[in-house]
Order: structure tokens, then sequence, then C-alpha cells
């Protein structure tokens, strides 16, 4: 089958610039998944908007493979090989995931004080696979105390799908708390038994370890 081509549009980046994106498609377990990509990094990283809860089956060992051509920019296309190698990791070999480095993220800037650079970051670098943090939690280590609802907010809007992994923050009380606006919460349990959590009826949240 032949592959699509990569759809390109130009957009301003994290630091004011306008660069070529493109989007290419791919295969994972949790479905079909769209990677946003400029030269200098990754964009948005998220699955079809046809996935819901209603159809969402998981496949467990299906591979992590292009659907469509790589990008035309030779740095776009690095990013994307990069993203390819950490998620065929995650869904495949999830114990070494962490010797693998994200892809570099085009708008999250180095350094940025904004409120959703900084929850996003923090998230990244202090909550691995295995680890789950509350809303609360998160608004604290991100300095902001208080702000759980804006975090919430910041999770709901992240557009970097398990590379900042939103799923891995849960509500207080232990309880899994709601994905994609509440219309992939079985995705969200799905991830969270994949790295080892068991979840009760009642949506309790506990390690599986």
């Amino acid at each position: 089958m032949e592959k699509k081509k990569t759809k390109q549009t130009t957009l301003a980046c994290g630091d004011g610039m306008k660069r070529s994106i493109e989007t290419v498609r791919i295969s994972t377990p949790i479905g079909e998944m769209m990677l946003r990509v400029c030269p200098v990094g990754l964009h948005m990283i998220y699955q079809n908007g046809e996935i819901m809860d209603e159809n969402f089956i998981p496949e467990p060992r299906k591979r992590v493979t292009l659907l469509s051509e790589y990008p035309r920019d030779e740095k776009a296309k690095l990013c994307v090989s990069d993203c390819m190698r950490w998620l065929s990791s995650y869904f495949h070999d999830l114990q070494n995931v962490s010797q693998h480095t994200i892809p570099q993220l085009c708008p999250l800037m180095p350094g940025s004080t904004k409120f959703r650079d900084r929850v996003l970051m923090s998230l990244v670098k202090s909550v691995p696979a295995g680890k789950t943090i509350t809303y609360g939690e998160l608004a604290s280590l991100s300095g902001s105390s208080g702000a759980q609802q804006a975090v919430g907010s910041t999770m709901a809007a992240n557009p970097f799908q398990l590379i900042v992994p939103c799923h891995r923050v849960i509500k207080s009380g232990k309880k899994v708390g709601k994905y994609s606006g509440g219309c992939r919460n079985l995705v969200k349990i799905w991830l969270l038994q994949h790295e080892g959590f068991n979840i009760d009826e009642n949506g309790t949240v506990s390690s599986g370890h």
C-alpha cells in the first residue's frame, strides 16, 4: 500500500519564528497517532480523533510503524525517528524507556516561566513510568501551590500525549480521573495498567508491584 504524503503548513514555533510544520501518521498499540514536527522539534502528538471509549480496542502487540511518508526536512525526519524509537520502547520495552531521551519539544522553550511550560516540564522530569502524581501535587511541584484546577486545564490541553505523561496525573484519593475531556478514560486506564498499576471497579489506582 502506498504511503500517504505528509501534510504541510506554516506556523509560529515557541520562539516566535515561522517554520514549515509537517504531520505524519503512525500506528501504535492504542491506535493511529499523529505527529506534527518542524525542523526544531515536535509540536504535537495525539491519537486519531475518531478514537473514543466506545471504539477503543488496544492491540498490545502492534508495532510502532510509519503510515505516511517521512517529513521532507531532514531535521524533522530525525525528530520523527526519535519519537518512534521512544514510543517503541514505551510500548514494548517499558523497563528501558528511561534510557531513551524524549524528542525535542519545540513549543517548550528552555527556562520558560510560563505556567503551562513549568507544569509540563515538571511532569516530564519528575513522574516517570510506574509513578503517579495528583493535580495538587503537580501544582506544588511546579511552584504554584493550590493551582490544581489550572493544572487540570493544562493536562486537558497537553499537546504531547504519552511523552508528557498526563495519564499519570490522577485525582486526590487515588482516583483515575478523566482523560481527553472524559472521552478516552479507557485509554488512561489501559496506559496505567500497562505501566503496572491496578485499578479497581471504583476507579481507584494502586501499585501492582
